[in-house]
């Protein structure tokens, strides 16, 4: 399995959260749950289900790839599961401890890659499979939360801006695929005013220079089908001329 570097925590979300008035510590029961998406390993959605068991989980919301993928958003797989919390610091740790203890119990194996007060890294194996999972301390989510069959999961909005945002600060060749998903489903406009919402320090005109670095990205860098690249590069070239024009 490919291994990336301990990612910069947290990762542009430092403006208080405002609250909503149905309240954010549980999902939004008008919602109702959502079935686990296919590109969910059987590893990780047994971890997920696992770890949301736990008493130490409490307040854990989960969040990245995994939630795009638990929501049906996006279909490309991943290598980790992140989960965030407004808790107290020593809440990773103790969920960290807890997913360690529950996982050895049921003959699986973890290793501690990286740990601080704010944030662990794991790797997981079992199942015959082996996964990476990271928990840390960030804000708190901004939209009531999601109940997926997984559990509980940020709202499909927010992990929108915050996909855009990963555009924005890294370029990485996923974060394309992803954005151009989710940009499809619910508008350029609407990702921007999520990340700027998220990230005061948000710059659409960084954006559109961090959008041009797709054209040194080869074909084969891409999670897509071959057939797909051209279309993706013509919709990040047009929105890139788009925000340079404003």
């Amino acid at each position: 399995m490919r291994r990336r570097p301990p990612p910069r925590r947290p990762v542009g979300r430092t403006r208080p959260a405002a609250r909503d008035p149905r309240g954010l510590d549980a999902p939004d029961p008008r919602r109702g749950p959502i079935v686990a998406g296919a590109g969910l390993t059987d590893l990780q959605a047994a971890t997920l289900r696992l770890f949301f068991t736990l008493p130490e989980s409490r307040g854990f919301v989960l969040a990245g790839g995994g939630a795009l993928l638990a929501q049906r958003l996006i279909d490309r797989p991943t290598d980790d599961l992140d989960f965030f919390t407004a808790q107290q610091p020593d809440a990773v740790a103790k969920a960290s401890q807890a997913l360690a203890d529950a996982a050895a119990q049921r003959g699986w194996k973890t290793a501690v890659i990286q740990a601080v007060s704010t944030f662990c890294r794991m790797h997981l194996t079992g199942m015959d499979d082996e996964i990476l999972v990271d928990l840390a301390v960030d804000a708190p989510p901004r939209l009531p939360t999601v109940a997926t069959a997984v559990g509980p999961a940020f709202d499909p909005l927010e992990l929108a801006g915050q996909k855009l945002l990963a555009l924005f600060g890294r370029a990485e060749p996923r974060d394309f695929a992803d954005v151009h998903l989710l940009a499809e489903r619910f508008g350029r406009s609407e990702l921007l005013r999520r990340a700027a919402d998220i990230d005061p320090g948000f710059d659409p005109a960084v954006l559109a220079s961090m959008m041009r670095m797709l054209e040194r990205l080869d074909d084969t860098e891409l999670p897509l089908a071959a057939e797909a690249v051209p279309r993706l590069r013509e919709y990040f070239g047009d929105w890139a001329s788009q925000l340079e024009a404003e």
